[in-house]
């Protein structure tokens, strides 16, 4: 039986998870590692300091839950479970998508990009709802009805889950997926949106008497874009599948300049 952990930034005990707990538990050895709180927008921040951590269950599943971040989380595991003793590590499902380069401030992206440099797992999905701005922040009490939720996203993210494993996550270690709020059954790989000004509303002109900025602006269906973006992909409908690498090496600018050597 396949072992997964289950993360996110949106809490332990939040409707994602135990949405995915349910619909998963049957066919898979399952395990938790979250942050006690809300964590959204915390990117990869770790706690230098250190944290206390505590041990529970959701829905049966043993959970670790760290008085910290999500990517704390992810080291608290490392600590506590044998290194690269899971097959997939899933952070979601997250209330709220994560698309281009806006996935740097994710903590739901950076816990899978955490758990997988420190060799914590094998494989990485990141799985995003497209929903509202007050979903984004909302905090999970873990009494949620989970019939919200179990039929879409939920079983759609189990087949995905299942496409996964059956296509060895098409030879990328992370794979980042966008669900539009209405259900589909049509997915397609995508690219992340290249300038987040062509994906959001970046107006502030509201703002300006009050000198207060918010990211309540809606998102934008630019006409730059094509369906390969995406941002795009979800206005049209699909289920988009961003295959990803977890280093920020530019392989190319290296190759070209690895031989050389710079006098000062």
């Amino acid at each position: 039986m396949k072992k997964i952990l289950i993360t996110g930034d949106d809490g332990y005990n939040s409707i994602g998870i135990r949405a995915l707990i349910n619909l998963l538990k049957n066919d898979y050895e399952l395990y938790i590692a979250g942050s006690k709180e809300q964590m959204s927008g915390i990117s990869g921040k770790i706690t230098l300091e250190g944290f206390s951590w505590e041990e529970s269950e959701v829905g049966g599943v043993k959970a670790l839950i760290a008085n910290g971040t999500p990517s704390d989380s992810m080291e608290l595991a490392l600590s506590y479970f044998d290194s690269k003793m899971f097959d997939l590590l899933i952070s979601g499902i997250n209330m709220g998508a994560n698309l281009g380069t806006a996935t740097f401030t994710s903590g739901t992206v950076a816990a899978a990009l955490r758990a997988l440099g420190i060799g914590l797992c094998k494989n990485a999905m990141a799985l995003n709802w497209d929903l509202s701005y007050e979903h984004w922040t909302k905090k999970h009490n873990g009494n949620e009805d989970l019939r919200e939720i179990n039929e879409y996203p939920g079983k759609t993210c189990v087949k995905l889950i299942e496409m996964a494993f059956e296509n060895n996550f098409w030879g990328t270690p992370l794979l980042n997926v966008n669900l539009p709020k209405e259900k589909s059954n049509k997915a397609k790989f995508t690219r992340p949106v290249y300038d987040l000004t062509l994906a959001y509303d970046y107006s502030i002109s509201q703002n300006l008497t009050e000198k207060w900025f918010s990211y309540e602006g809606d998102r934008v269906n630019s006409q730059v874009l094509d369906e390969s973006y995406d941002t795009k992909a979800l206005f049209a409908g699909y289920i988009s599948i961003t295959p990803c690498k977890f280093d920020i090496l530019n392989e190319q600018v290296y190759d070209n300049n690895k031989n050389k050597s710079l006098e000062f």
